[in-house]
């Protein structure tokens, strides 16, 4: 992809999500400045490592950014190198960090997608080395509805969101859940492999959700673990929204398939802070596969604050003469 420095793109070719929190209160949080997406990289031991960020400046960047439209009502920019990634991937907008310093940040799905960027040449070029700085942080402003925002030449809903968490939980786990899930996605073909051959922890509990991107179009299809409570279904993450469970809130009902049965289609219900949640995430502890169900245990506290679920109900009928299959 290659658009010159400058040049304003006025019906962009990447999609940016934001999450539900942040609807509403984004121009509040601007406060009449422009919203500018960048990166930091820096070469450590023969390894080029760095990250996404989002801030709000006074003024628009020079002729080194890329004006890619609006976020509800924010002008935003790109820098050029990133335009191809973020065309690439389902990108959202989101708050992180400790609630005494909350700042944006960009989340990628998948995430690889940005560890293949840091290594193609010329990555480093322009780029300052990365040092310490004390992030802008801002109270939280209650959601304000704005009728009619225009997103991306897109409507967005401005409904005021379920609470469906706390907060960001703890950083030092969310880090550790961010490490956990990128190895995972590696491992993807190795844990179907060990549901086909019905290895226990693995053989009743990993589903596939046939997704499909929001944004793109485009199939997304995981590996999902498939809670049980009380006779319901649910999934979820114990880290906060996702870029899969985005495109699961916004389909009307997707496919699931089950180990060695049809598929059942199935549409998703979210879940707000209560009793039900906190059953759903207890019941991680075991349930979840064995490798990493000590996880969940050690970082409960996290996940009760942190942790997205959502209860999957059946639409569809199965073809008949067969029946259809007990969450039990």
């Amino acid at each position: 992809m290659s658009i010159d420095p400058g040049a304003i793109v006025s019906r962009s070719p990447i999609g940016l999500g934001i999450e539900p929190s942040l609807r509403g209160s984004l121009a509040h949080m601007a406060n009449g400045r422009v919203l500018v997406i960048d990166y930091f990289a820096s070469r450590r031991c023969s390894v080029v490592v760095g990250d996404l960020t989002a801030d709000f400046v006074e003024l628009p960047p020079g002729p080194g950014y890329v004006e890619v439209g609006s976020v509800e009502g924010v002008r935003a920019f790109v820098e050029p190198r990133l335009l191809a990634v973020l065309a690439d991937t389902e990108s959202s907008l989101r708050l992180s960090g400790p609630p005494f310093a909350r700042h944006l940040a960009i989340d990628l799905d998948p995430p690889e997608r940005w560890l293949d960027f840091l290594e193609e040449p010329g990555v480093l070029i322009g780029r300052r080395r990365f040092t310490w700085r004390r992030r802008q942080t801002w109270e939280r402003a209650a959601p304000a509805a704005v009728p009619g925002t225009v997103y991306y030449d897109r409507e967005v809903s401005t409904r005021p969101a379920l609470q469906t968490h706390v907060d960001a939980g703890n950083p030092i786990w969310h880090v550790v859940w961010r490490a956990t899930y990128v190895v995972t996605r590696r491992l993807g073909r190795l844990v179907q492999f060990l549901v086909a051959l019905r290895v226990p922890s693995f053989d009743n509990e990993i589903v596939k959700l046939s997704l499909v991107g929001r944004k793109t179009g485009r199939p997304r299809p995981v590996l999902v673990t498939l809670l049980s409570v009380d006779g319901r279904w649910y999934v979820g993450h114990p880290d906060g929204q996702t870029a899969w469970l985005a495109n699961l809130g916004a389909a009307e009902s997707v496919a699931l398939t089950l180990p060695r049965q049809p598929p059942v289609h199935v549409r998703s219900v979210p879940l707000g802070l209560g009793r039900e949640r906190d059953a759903v995430i207890r019941a991680t502890a075991t349930q979840q596969p064995m490798p990493v169900r000590p996880l969940y245990r050690a970082s409960r506290r996290h996940v009760l604050r942190a942790g997205i679920y959502h209860r999957l109900e059946i639409v569809l009928e199965r073809e008949p003469g067969t029946s259809m299959p007990s969450a039990s």
